[in-house]
């Protein structure tokens, strides 16, 4: 059987090398609707039938040994649909302070990197009578140019209410091994191999390069500027 996998790009790649634990690279969206809840089974249900129109929603990210190469896209063989879209409700009396408060908690956890980077969540207990959808993604999924999300392919410009349609079939595809998918990258020369894998001439390594290095530096201020003692003014 043939294996599949997807070589990140520089750019998705360096937003999982900058991500810490106390900087996340996930971009999160609180969309509140009027009226009811739609029932949790009917919308898992829509979610699994959209899917196919973003596949990366279906792969994780696999690494490369000994960094290699960047990190690579894979099947996930154990997707879980409803680990991914999760059901809660807010507090009484329901209003913005009490979203706020979980929208916070949310956004700040990091996402799984052994499982598909992302999150959804229906929000019940809303007050006036409405609900909230929350969503969290890593930045490394999103499609720069067009802005292409699941958020995005669920909307529908004028109200269906027509259930979806079932979802496609779906078979996981067969991921290499991680030895291979770090050999694959330099399948060249033994004197090519060598060669550093973002070359300096390159201007997409020149960005991040950039990039990297003013993260440091404004990192390390930050750090300072914590740890250094207040200063101490004289009087003439």
């Amino acid at each position: 059987m043939n294996t599949w996998y997807e070589r990140l790009g520089p750019l998705d790649a360096l937003f999982l090398d900058l991500e810490e634990r106390s900087a996340h690279m996930h971009v999160g969206a609180v969309a509140v609707f009027e009226g009811p809840p739609p029932p949790y089974r009917d919308l898992l249900a829509l979610i699994e039938a959209r899917l196919e129109r973003v596949p990366r929603y279906r792969q994780r990210v696999m690494a490369v040994p000994f960094k290699q190469g960047r990190p690579v896209w894979i099947d996930e063989t154990q997707f879980d649909l409803e680990y991914h879209m999760r059901r809660t409700a807010l507090p009484s009396p329901g209003g913005e302070a009490e979203l706020k408060k979980l929208v916070g908690r949310l956004f700040s956890q990091a996402l799984d990197r052994e499982k598909p980077l992302w999150e959804m969540w229906l929000v019940e207990g809303l007050g006036d009578g409405r609900f909230a959808v929350v969503s969290k993604t890593h930045h490394c999924m999103l499609d720069g140019v067009s802005g292409v999300d699941l958020a995005t392919v669920l909307m529908d410009p004028e109200p269906v209410h027509a259930p979806p349609p079932p979802a496609a079939p779906w078979t996981p595809r067969k991921a290499p091994s991680a030895s291979a998918s770090g050999l694959s990258y330099h399948r060249k020369t033994p004197f090519q191999a060598m060669e550093p894998r973002r070359p300096s001439a390159s201007p997409i390594y020149k960005s991040t390069r950039h990039i990297r290095i003013a993260s440091s530096a404004i990192r390390r201020e930050a750090r300072s500027s914590i740890s250094r003692p207040p200063t101490q003014k004289t009087k003439s």
